[in-house]
Order: C-alpha cells, then sequence, then structure tokens
C-alpha cells in the first residue's frame, strides 16, 4: 500500500526541508508512568495512541517535522472512560487545548478551545505532550489535525 504521503505535494515539502527517509518522520514517546505509548503520521494527520495514563501524568512526542496545529480531538477507547477525567494538549507546559473529557466511554471529544499561540512545533522539539488530571489510569487516542510550515 505504501506510505500515503509518497507523491504529495506535502511530502515533497517535507523532503525539501532535508529529511534522508521516511524513518525520519518517527515520533518518540516517553511516558511519565512508564506505561505504552506510540504515534502514526499519515498526511495531515497524527494519532498518539496512549495507554494508562494516570493522575497528573504526561506523555511527551518528539516531533520529527514542523508543522502547525490545525484541529484536536480524542477518542476515549471502548472501556477506557474514567469519572472526572480529561486530557489536554500541551506544548511543553502550556496547554494549547483545553480539557478534553475522559469520562465517556467511545466518545469523541473536541476542545472549547485551542490557543493559536501555541500551536507551532519544530522538528527535534519534545514539547509536544498530553497531561492527564487527577483520578484512575485511562487509555486515549488523541488525534492532531497539521499543516507542514
Amino acid at each position: 500500500m505504501g506510505n500515503p504521503l509518497y507523491g504529495s505535494n506535502k511530502f515533497d515539502r517535507m523532503l525539501d526541508k532535508s529529511y534522508d527517509s521516511l524513518s525520519d518522520f518517527a515520533m518518540t514517546a516517553t511516558h511519565s508512568g512508564g506505561a505504552a505509548a506510540s504515534a502514526s503520521i499519515k498526511e495531515g494527520l497524527i494519532e498518539l495512541r496512549i495507554d494508562d495514563l494516570g493522575s497528573g501524568e504526561n506523555c511527551s512526542f518528539t516531533v520529527p517535522f514542523d508543522f502547525e496545529i490545525q484541529d484536536v480531538w480524542i477518542i476515549v477507547p471502548n472501556g477506557e472512560n474514567v469519572t472526572s477525567k480529561t486530557y489536554t494538549l500541551r506544548n511543553n507546559t502550556t496547554a494549547v487545548t483545553s480539557a478534553m473529557s475522559g469520562a465517556t466511554d467511545k466518545a469523541r471529544v473536541a476542545p472549547s478551545t485551542i490557543d493559536t499561540g501555541q500551536t507551532i512545533f519544530r522538528k527535534g522539539d519534545d514539547d509536544l505532550n498530553v497531561l492527564s488530571s487527577a483520578h484512575a489510569d485511562g487509555n486515549v487516542r488523541v488525534y492532531i489535525k497539521y499543516e507542514i510550515i
């Protein structure tokens, strides 16, 4: 099936910025609680998969290319909701989004606000992170619609 970025103008723009191969597009995840986390990148969409994000824990991702966030939403996987739990996408320690509820099973939740002053991320930064509120461990999928800059 191949990589969906091949042959697109966006992929060509990425290559123009001195990327050597598709391995340069890998996002490294660091979970403060030590649980599993991963990311996948498609043209225009990043999916962050985070498991067992506990009370006050965060998960950081190293950014493989320059981009600006256009939109964000989360999906709470089946059976992974936690009463009163919220998730916030951040740029280092500053919130990019308002808190998104992880309390409803199988919910798709968008933030009520996105701080456009915090939506730019640069190659090599590990500032992209998801912060969990207090409460029990929960799994979440974060979807980021982006534009290459």
